[in-house]
């Protein structure tokens, strides 16, 4: 991904939401002095997903001249899913036929419907009952 800023003005930075100026971009300056261009390029990660970014310029010699535009950054990533042992079961008095049960956690963006556990070739959909 690579973000690109080109104000008027001498001061042109790329920010993180909590105001962060992002490392590893580059500045240039026009040959006139009239547009400074900040770019800087990553490669987004799921963790990355609702980032607000902010292109921030000013110019120093022009009081209260500061200018800034926001974008959030919405990353698409395949599903992840994570299994548990239910909530408050506790692996060491389970034993052969107790009665368990697992939680299947699922996260895409985007959003993706039809997960479930299978066990023995049959699945079972939330909701559903057990096995």
């Amino acid at each position: 991904m690579s973000l690109t800023s080109c104000t008027s003005g001498t001061d042109c930075s790329i920010l993180l939401q909590d105001g962060v100026s992002l490392e590893g971009g580059t500045v240039t300056v026009s040959a006139d002095g009239n547009t400074t261009t900040s770019t800087l390029s990553f490669t987004p990660t799921a963790a990355d997903h609702g980032l607000i970014l902010t292109c921030k310029a000013s110019n120093q010699r022009i009081p209260f001249s500061e200018q800034q535009r926001t974008w959030m950054l919405r990353v698409n990533y395949p599903p992840k899913v994570t299994l548990t042992l239910g909530h408050g079961l506790d692996t060491s008095v389970i034993k052969e036929g107790s009665d368990v049960y697992f939680e299947c956690h699922l996260t895409a963006n985007p959003w993706v419907s039809g997960g479930g556990l299978k066990h023995h070739n049959n699945m079972s959909r939330q909701n559903e009952g057990g096995f």
